[in-house]
């Protein structure tokens, strides 16, 4: 299993009036394992509890429990684009079929029943992506004599309720199925559609990649500040009020992914040279940026383009593709995992013994409280952890520590303590 490395450093820069990130503050950590050496363009269940994939052509599902795996799309020569069910029920794809890219829906546990669900089997239909219960999808078409240059399209999963939304746009659908939001044209307008009274609301004049969460109250989206600028990533509510700012440099920010609850953004960023990316999370308060680090060489990716579906509910798992690696699970360490994560920073460090074993001490303590797999405000674990740090800052004030290894002690620890809830 490989370990996420996290960045502690920066400042807050005022933009448009607005808290930005122009640096990386920590978050509660994560480790990253590999589910699939071969897979591509993942998505997660809302629990995640299940993965869903591209490999060798086919679409697989992971259940993360048992690593586990099937294939759902049996007889299907050529399919792309999974994007499973927030429950982890049903998994949306497109496969080549008569010479066209077509819709499919298919159940995890019953996967020969695959049915297409589009209303033209002569048109190419792309990239869906759908609600948590299965019942309704979102996908694009490409261009067709009906519907111009192609478009947005809603279905419900037994083929009833079709309906266009919009024209050329990228779009998704929010979990409960009450919203879609879409760009059109990419950059366009960031347009919200109320789905149940067909009501638009334009959020942001001109944008692109938009991620919507479970309830349609958190949209996140790319802009630029002008035609020659990088990408940036902002959120906003459903209502129009609240637009932030996430990131500020000078580099390509991409393709965010919101959690269903709408508290955190993923998102991919031009950070690895020569054409490579990092993976990146952010609340969408704008604190809390951290990068996902698989081994500092990798270059990750999200897709060739989207990003429905990368982030679960909560934001504790998040799937993501390395050109090197094949299909990758960021999963946010329990309290008492990241306890003991930090008790081998402590151990690899080429300090005294004393140092070393009063440093421990606190830790081992803290990890005996967690013992009964408590991930809330624990007050003995909150007090061994106050103690750890005013060690180490003791011990650096006293030059047994270096600022380096206190900077990476001390993000580590106040990760754990914002995780646990201590005051």
């Amino acid at each position: 299993m490989l370990s996420l490395v996290l960045l502690l450093s920066g400042s807050n820069t005022n933009v448009a009036g607005e808290n930005v990130q122009s640096g990386d503050v920590t978050i509660a950590p994560y480790s990253v394992e590999v589910l699939a050496s071969s897979g591509s363009s993942p998505s997660v269940s809302s629990d995640g509890s299940r993965v869903a994939y591209v490999s060798s052509d086919a679409i697989y599902v992971t259940d993360i429990g048992n690593l586990s795996s099937r294939n759902v799309s049996p007889g299907f020569q050529h399919s792309l684009w999974p994007m499973i069910s927030g429950n982890g029920q049903t998994v949306a794809f497109q496969s080549f079929v008569d010479q066209h890219f077509q819709l499919y829906m298919t159940s995890v546990l019953n996967p020969e029943a695959a049915k297409l669900v589009q209303f033209d089997a002569s048109i190419n239909s792309y990239v869906p992506s759908i609600t948590y219960d299965g019942r309704i999808v979102a996908f694009h078409t490409g261009p067709q004599p009906c519907c111009g240059p192609g478009g947005t399209f809603v279905v419900h999963a037994d083929g009833s309720g079709l309906r266009q939304i919009a024209r050329d746009s990228n779009a998704e659908i929010s979990g409960d199925g009450t919203m879609l939001v879409y760009s059109r044209g990419g950059p366009g307008p960031i347009t919200l559609v109320n789905l149940d009274d067909g009501g638009e609301r334009i959020l942001y004049p001109s944008g692109d990649d938009p991620t919507i969460s479970y309830d349609g109250s958190k949209i996140a989206f790319v802009a630029y500040e002008s035609l020659t600028s990088d990408s940036e990533v902002f959120v906003v509510n459903s209502d129009g009020t609240g637009l932030r700012q996430l990131t500020d440099n000078d580099v390509g920010d991409l393709f965010p992914s919101i959690s269903g609850d709408g508290k955190l953004v993923a998102y991919q960023t031009e950070r690895l040279n020569p054409f490579g990316y990092e993976i990146r999370v952010v609340n969408s308060d704008g604190t809390g940026m951290a990068r996902i680090d698989v081994d500092g060489q990798t270059r990750t990716i999200f897709g060739t383009g989207y990003s429905h579906g990368h982030v679960n509910f909560n934001g504790s798992a998040i799937v993501f593709e390395s050109n090197d690696l094949g299909v990758l699970l960021a999963r946010r360490l329990s309290p008492g995992e990241a306890v003991q994560m930090l008790a081998g920073d402590v151990q690899s460090l080429p300090i005294d013994h004393g140092t070393k074993a009063s440093l421990l001490g606190g830790l081992f303590g803290a990890k005996r409280a967690l013992t009964d797999g408590k991930t809330s405000n624990d007050p003995l674990a909150c007090v061994y952890l106050d103690t750890f740090e005013v060690k180490v800052k003791l011990y650096v004030g006293q030059g047994k520590l270096t600022t380096d290894e206190t900077s990476q002690l001390l993000y580590l620890a106040s990760s754990i303590r914002l995780a646990l809830g201590c005051k």
